[in-house]
């Protein structure tokens, strides 16, 4: 009884392992599908001036999608910049600074 106990164990160890790496390549698989489709959504928006509609069209996905994607390219651009601004306002030396020496 012992031994078909141990068995059983090992055939559930294996499946969930293989469940696991199986969720992985899926995982991986559309990670790359939705960068290429925000790449070509990039690249049909800042550079071919295309419409939302036409490149929801395009592509067949939601314009609510292309949106989004639009959106999200914007916020993460503004952030680099604010970031950017950050960096460069923490190397500016006041009057002030000397001051306080």
């Amino acid at each position: 009884m012992n031994v078909m106990c141990n068995l059983s164990e090992g055939i559930e160890e294996r499946g969930i392992e293989k469940g696991i790496e199986k969720g992985i390549e899926k995982g991986i698989e559309k990670g790359i599908e939705k960068g290429i489709v925000k790449g070509k959504v990039e690249l049909y928006y800042n550079e071919m001036h295309l419409s939302e509609k036409e490149i929801s069209e395009k592509l067949g996905i939601k314009e609510s999608e292309v949106k989004d994607i639009i959106a999200g390219t914007v916020d993460s651009a503004l952030s680099k910049a604010s970031k950017e601004n950050d960096n460069r306002d923490s190397d500016t030396i006041t009057m002030d600074s000397f001051m306080d020496v």
